[in-house]
């Protein structure tokens, strides 16, 4: 399974991993590096926490980074509101996914995107062969998905997809301390179980 952390405006998964790369998710879209540099091997982190609750048989685990300097967010927001520099990089996000998929043999490739509405959110969710809302916890994120799902069609709309499943947001696990690999440390949790179904929808498979 390959996870790009994709919310380019907070990018967050470096810290949850506790993993700084020497090369970015940015330095690839900017052609400065190739998909072997920034694509890192968390398996361990995986294997650890399965000696500790799980007998289910694990996978490998592949993380690209996006860079947190606000340097590089800036860098990229402009690229974004440039027309024809954002058609490279939607270019660059399906390549990406492309080579994941052929070089790396990923079975799923999940796109960590920004919570809310903005129109890159929605560019990589188009590079999707599915998509899954996690909403958040607040009235303002609550309000506009509920607008938005009123009739189940919206991202169907939006993205020309169907929309498999919606997983909620459990406030344990959102405002807990140190929260990592849940489904792993909880596999009896709601949210596992969810997860768990999601993955065994053929659907989603890449």
């Amino acid at each position: 399974m390959s996870l790009l952390d994709l919310d380019v405006y907070a990018p967050s998964l470096h810290a949850y991993f506790e993993y700084n790369p020497d090369k970015w998710i940015n330095d690839l879209l900017f052609e400065n590096s190739d998909l072997h540099d920034i694509m890192a091997d968390m398996t361990p982190a995986l294997t650890k926490y399965a000696a500790n609750g799980t007998n289910k048989k694990l996978g490998r685990l592949l993380v690209g980074f996006s860079n947190p300097q606000k340097e590089e967010i800036y860098k990229l927001e402009g690229s974004i509101k440039s027309p024809n520099a954002n058609i490279q990089l939607l270019r660059r996000f399906v390549q990406l996914r492309e080579d994941l998929i052929s070089d790396y043999e990923s079975d799923y490739v999940i796109l960590d995107t920004s919570p809310g509405i903005r129109y890159a959110k929605y560019n990589n969710n188009n590079n999707n062969n599915s998509i899954s809302q996690a909403p958040e916890e607040s009235p303002i994120e609550l309000g506009v998905i509920e607008h938005q799902l009123s009739s189940d069609t919206f991202l169907t709309d939006q993205t020309r997809m169907e929309m498999i499943s919606t997983i909620p947001c459990y406030c344990d696990i959102q405002f807990k301390k140190k929260e990592f690999l849940t489904v792993l440390q909880y596999p009896d949790h709601p949210f596992a179980k969810q997860l768990e179904r999601l993955a065994t929808t053929g659907q989603i498979k890449v």
